[in-house]
């Protein structure tokens, strides 16, 4: 069985709860800063939280699927920060 992969978004008396497959790569290095930096760049796109979460997760799901793509380095290596251009 997969787990999920799960985002929580915790404003005041709001619990949203954002879940998508768990992309299978090692290439995981730097999953959290790329978050946090797509959270920063979408929210002035959205009125709220919950769209800009659920963007920058997808797009970070995206990210980890084309991980593997790079074959740079050895051992853990990072997403795939530009997949959607090459």
């Amino acid at each position: 069985m997969m787990s999920k992969a799960r985002t929580g978004c915790l404003p005041a008396r709001v619990n949203n709860r954002f879940t998508a497959p768990r992309i299978m790569t090692k290439n995981t290095h730097g999953t959290g800063c790329t978050l946090s930096a797509a959270l920063a760049a979408l929210r002035p796109r959205h009125t709220n939280w919950a769209d800009t979460v659920q963007e920058a997760k997808s797009w970070l799901s995206s990210a980890l699927a084309q991980a593997d793509t790079l074959e740079v380095g050895h051992g853990i290596g990072p997403v795939h920060h530009f997949h959607a251009w090459w």
